[in-house]
């Protein structure tokens, strides 16, 4: 048992480790969730957080427009993303655990190796999938999505069905946008 000054010193000592952040984008083509994530990084206070890039795809366009600072690593992959965006194509994509640890091999160990804290996604909703696969790994790990746009509305189909599986243990960030939507009525869910 740990008496209460070993515990405060390891509170402290954890106190002074740095925050390690993972964000997740689809790529950084030119457009406003890349500028909007090169800004964000850019802007954490270095001495407090340990930041990563991981982007998808090999798109890095916007990165020749705003450059990342010096201290932000960036891992990149060639992600093989499902293009149908039927529904059933997409609640295929967000629940078929197997396929997705398939083509995501290579990301999931780099999150497993970063041994990160938060993984952010500013990516589309299926690709959490990856962050699920990742908290099985690493179950203290905490998953944050934000959604830069609105692709589900009302009179289309409600999130029900996968809620549960997909956004269970996620915290999610809407834009102002979003939040003014139907997406987040009770009804819906």
């Amino acid at each position: 048992m740990q008496s209460r000054i070993e515990k405060n010193s390891l509170t402290k000592y954890r106190s002074l480790e740095k925050i390690k952040i993972g964000f997740v984008v689809n790529n950084l083509v030119i457009g406003g969730v890349s500028s909007v994530l090169i800004h964000l990084c850019n802007g954490l206070d270095q001495s407090k957080y340990e930041l990563h890039l991981i982007v998808l795809s090999n798109d890095l366009e916007m990165e020749k427009i705003i450059p990342l600072k010096a201290h932000i690593k960036k891992y990149t992959f060639n992600y093989q993303f499902i293009e149908s965006f039927s529904l059933f194509s997409y609640l295929k994509s967000a629940f078929n655990f197997r396929a997705t640890k398939v083509r995501a091999i290579e990301i999931l160990k780099c999150i497993k190796e970063l041994n990160l804290d938060i993984l952010h996604f500013h990516t589309l909703p299926r690709q959490l999938i990856i962050g699920q696969l990742a908290l099985k790994e690493n179950s203290r790990l905490k998953l944050v999505f934000t959604d830069h746009s609105v692709r589900l509305g009302q009179g289309e189909y409600n999130l029900s069905t996968y809620r549960e599986l997909i956004f269970k243990k996620v915290m999610i960030h809407l834009s102002e946008h979003g939040k003014k939507s139907n997406l987040l009525k009770k009804e819906n869910y």
